[in-house]
């Protein structure tokens, strides 16, 4: 699953939603939610079952289930951070401002 829309940042929310082409139909609620720290938060076990779930459902997939799954745990295990003079693994979640986070956490 891959995302074609995001909303940055409260100000793009409203721009946004001052375009929308169409009268919305009256009763609409018209909401932003902000998830803090969404992409490190997504339990790895249940992501990576849901990953493979939607990619064992494509028709034509160019690449093996098992080996994107592969790819992916190769980035999500070996995710390190500087922190205070220090290295850390990142050992739950993905990295925000990843890549793969996006999707990862939207699957």
């Amino acid at each position: 699953m891959c995302l074609v829309a995001y909303i940055r940042d409260t100000t793009d929310f409203l721009n946004k939603i001052k375009n929308i082409p169409q009268t919305l139909p009256e009763g609409t609620l018209i909401f932003c939610l902000y998830m803090k720290a969404l992409c490190p938060s997504v339990p790895r076990a249940e992501a990576r079952t849901a990953v493979n779930e939607a990619l064992n459902e494509s028709r034509n997939p160019e690449i093996p289930t098992e080996e994107v799954v592969r790819m992916m745990d190769t980035v999500l295990e070996n995710n390190t951070i500087s922190f205070n003079d220090g290295h850390l693994v990142q050992t739950e979640g993905s990295a925000i401002g990843s890549h793969l986070g996006m999707n990862y956490a939207s699957t």
